[in-house]
């Protein structure tokens, strides 16, 4: 590119944004340089090639929405500092891949678990059913040199599923602005003058490639270890809410069956109503059916009839959601002969002395009392 550039942009980048009036532009780069950041020093700082992929057993950008919504935090890098800010990116639904100039290596890096820690906090509507959704180790990659950022450039796009150019979920459109910090620190880096050579130069580089990510199963020792930094406080009480999630994404990430999950835990023994709240919380965190989570869980030790009777007691206990709506939308069971729900009510009359009135208030039973409670005999 530098050949069909004007000589001088590569070393007056600054006098080009003074010439064309761009004065926001310049206060930006002097109020960077005055607090001492070095991402407006060509070949000053550090520039990373980040790589992400998004955890086992749930791909958090296989619905577009949150592929949109990591690249608007993506964009919006000035807001969350300026020691680092995003020079391109492509999130494809395995993963992400993030070109990243930082004060240094440390900053990048903390920048990343920025991002993420946002993210986290705003995927899937807010609901955030896994928690973290990424693996904890990722990969940061120097680049150094004008080659290596246009190829880097080049690659990242390359990753986008159809035209690079049209593709949503990379940086493409975001550079094209042209008002960007990137754009700043690319001007400087690469001696850009003009936003349409810079365009058509980028993707005379891009080579169209799929992305290959780790997709497998995780150690369980490194998501408990990951899991428990980011959810257990210190010298604090854990909740039983906190060690149940952390028992269910430990077994889907990991392939691991409840039992030797809890066992790694020291919380197995003596613990039947863990596993049940285990199980009831990945229902409801995940959207997963009885079956569904029963086999994720690895919970083929444990008895069916007594586990279904169980959960449906303790959803109703934890939400107040009616019986229809555990069992059609929540657990998605058969019970058309109401079979699950007189065995329930049988076992909460005889552990808890709830009468027939009471238990119909709780599960909003709205019909076919009468044949219920003669069912139920009490």
């Amino acid at each position: 590119m530098a050949s069909r550039l004007p000589q001088e942009a590569e070393t007056g980048f600054k006098e080009y944004l003074r010439d064309s009036g761009n004065v926001a532009g310049l206060e930006h780069i002097s109020g960077l340089e005055q607090a001492g950041h070095k991402i407006t020093v060509k070949g000053g700082g550090y520039i990373g090639w980040v790589s992400l992929d998004c955890v086992h057993g749930y791909d958090v950008f296989g619905d577009n929405r949150n592929k949109e919504k990591y690249a608007g935090i993506l964009q919006t890098s000035s807001e969350i500092g300026s020691a680092a800010v995003t020079l391109a990116y492509c999130i494809n639904d395995g993963g992400a891949n993030i070109l990243i100039k930082g004060d240094s290596e440390a900053a990048v890096k903390g920048y990343v678990r920025v991002v993420n820690d946002i993210f986290e906090r705003e995927y899937d509507n807010g609901e955030c059913p896994i928690g973290y959704p990424f693996r904890p180790a990722f990969e940061c990659k120097e680049v150094k040199g004008a080659h290596a950022i246009w190829t880097a450039l080049g690659d990242i796009h390359g990753y986008s599923e159809g035209n690079a150019e049209s593709y949503p979920y990379n940086s493409y459109a975001y550079l094209m602005r042209g008002n960007n910090a990137a754009n700043l620190v690319l001007g400087i880096e690469l001696g850009i003058t003009d936003i349409y050579t810079f365009g058509a130069e980028l993707m005379s580089r891009v080579t169209y490639r799929t992305y290959r990510g780790k997709t497998g199963k995780e150690k369980l020792n490194a998501v408990l270890e990951d899991m428990r930094k980011r959810y257990v406080y210190p010298y604090a009480r854990v909740k039983e809410g906190v060690i149940s999630k952390i028992i269910g994404e430990a077994c889907a990430r990991c392939e691991k069956p409840y039992i030797k999950v809890a066992k790694k835990m020291k919380c197995y023994k003596n613990r039947h109503d863990l596993t049940v709240s285990t199980l009831c919380s990945f229902m409801l965190r995940r959207k997963s059916s009885f079956d569904e989570s029963t086999t994720i869980l690895g919970m083929g030790s444990e008895n069916p009839n007594n586990l279904i009777i169980e959960a449906l007691a303790e959803i109703n206990r934890l939400t107040g959601y009616s019986y229809d709506y555990i069992v059609r939308k929540v657990m998605r069971v058969n019970d058309s002969g109401y079979g699950l729900l007189i065995t329930t009510f049988i076992h909460l009359h005889a552990a808890y002395g709830w009468s027939f009135p009471e238990m119909c208030e709780k599960y909003h039973i709205v019909r076919d009392a009468m044949y219920i409670r003669a069912q139920c005999n009490f």
